[in-house]
């Protein structure tokens, strides 16, 4: 038998995370569609926090394993979060939305907002990024 290494290992814990979120997205999709056919607004209220939860890891899985592949930092470390937002939103990368945000707040450095994550840089980053629930 071969022994994997760390990084095969890593990237085998990867895709079964998110095979494993795959899946319960999979059998909560049609729970859903009947929950909303009841019409029942408390049911659907009680069901959209899980759902939606469920929605976020089938995505921080995958944006996991796309950044392995690509051999960049994985996902969910705050500057690979933060670089995958900034070009979601139109921007150049994580300098360019870090400067931004210095340039709004001065009590921030571009260094920290880049590498340090604190509580208020989320008002900071927010300023120039506009982010919906699920970024912040």
């Amino acid at each position: 038998m071969t022994k994997m290494t760390l990084q095969e290992r890593a990237l085998f814990d990867a895709q079964a995370d998110h095979e494993a979120w795959n899946y319960v997205q999979e059998i909560m999709e049609p729970w859903m569609a009947i929950v909303h056919s009841i019409g029942s607004d408390e049911l659907e209220q009680v069901m959209e926090k899980p759902f939606a939860e469920v929605e976020r890891e089938v995505g921080r899985t995958l944006d996991v394993l796309e950044d392995m592949h690509e051999g960049v930092e994985p996902a969910g470390g705050y500057r690979g979060v933060l670089e995958r937002i900034s070009h979601a939103h139109g921007f150049s990368g994580a300098e360019e939305v870090a400067r931004r945000a210095a340039d709004l707040d001065p009590s921030y450095t571009v260094e920290d907002l880049l590498a340090n994550p604190s509580a208020g840089y989320g008002t900071a980053l927010d300023e120039v990024l506009g982010m919906n629930d699920a970024e912040r």
